[in-house]
């Protein structure tokens, strides 16, 4: 029994040594920080993260905006459940500063 259970070892062992043996290490593993395939696909996404987030950050504040205007009852704009609550001037400066912070940090990224 230790003969047989030996051999089925020693063959699962050289099977994982092969599997292994197969596996390209030639750098250009996308996980691995310094490999120039994550680079290159760093290279991709930047400029899209950065417009990603100048959009969001830009349409955060205008929402922000229009909470404060709805929360001030301002006359321009548009009427809503919102409208004349106080809560949503907190709420929509919180968006608001949170909107520009966004899209400022976005701006500064290289």
């Amino acid at each position: 029994m230790d003969v047989v259970g030996g051999e089925w070892k020693a063959a699962g062992a050289a099977l994982w040594a092969r599997l292994r043996a197969s596996i390209p290490t030639t750098g250009l593993d996308a996980r691995a920080p310094d490999g120039p395939v994550f680079r290159a696909l760093i290279g991709m996404l930047m400029p899209t993260m950065r417009t990603a987030g100048i959009v969001l950050g830009a349409i955060g504040a205008l929402t922000g905006a229009v909470f404060v205007a709805q929360g001030l009852n301002l006359p321009f704009a548009p009427p809503s459940y919102m409208t004349g609550d106080r809560t949503w001037i907190v709420i929509g400066s919180g968006m608001l500063v949170a909107g520009i912070a966004l899209a400022g940090w976005s701006l500064r990224r290289r």
